[in-house]
């Protein structure tokens, strides 16, 4: 089951797995219902909480984009992004979260019940969207940090980020590499970014 970081208060900058649920809104607290429900289900479950998935989308995809995306589409149109300088997360690559899934879908060998791929880096949307602007060639200035209060992230968590300690030590994720934010910036950029 892929779960989310708002199971958590954002009181704290590092949840780990065996942290205790403490949700903040309503998807928080209907996620650790569901959790609960299919870990009592199947004795073999796993939920993997998940932090800001981000990844390549297309600017006319049809639906509301991620952050990342969306930040992205209009920093590269030279349009000013206000994102919150008080709202932190651990942004994580879509393709290391479909990696990790894999890993774990194809193994027999036993691993916890709860885990949190995470990214292994905590930041502020602000700054995180200083490093899209930096990896695409867009003017640092477009980026305005604003009040978490002030968008669409007021409901959010002031911290949304998982600690996660357990993946490494796995046999069947051991291998697998969770990306930082600006190693998947760059990955990414050349989507966004097509040669001309």
């Amino acid at each position: 089951m892929l779960s989310t970081d708002n199971v958590f208060d954002g009181t704290r900058a590092d949840n780990a797995e065996d942290s205790p649920a403490s949700p903040a809104n309503t998807r928080g607290r209907a996620k650790p219902r569901a959790e609960r429900a299919v870990l009592d289900a199947a004795a073999d479950a796993v939920v993997l909480r998940i932090s800001l998935v981000y990844g390549h989308e297309p600017a006319d995809a049809g639906t509301r984009l991620s952050f990342f995306a969306a930040c992205a589409h209009r920093l590269l149109r030279g349009e000013k992004v206000g994102v919150p300088r008080d709202q932190w997360t651990t942004p994580v690559l879509v393709d290391d979260v479909a990696e990790v899934t894999a890993a774990l879908r194809g193994t027999d060998a036993p691993f916890p019940p709860v885990l949190h791929p995470g990214g292994p880096d905590r930041v502020s949307r602000s700054a995180w969207a200083s490093v899209v602007a930096g990896t695409l060639g867009a003017p640092a200035h477009l980026v305005v940090p604003v009040p978490r209060a002030a968008t669409r992230y007021a409901s959010r968590p002031e911290n949304t980020c998982l600690a996660g300690s357990l993946l490494a030590r796995l046999p069947a994720t051991g291998a697998n590499t969770v990306r930082g934010m600006r190693e998947g910036a760059r990955y990414l950029a050349p989507a966004f970014t097509p040669a001309r």
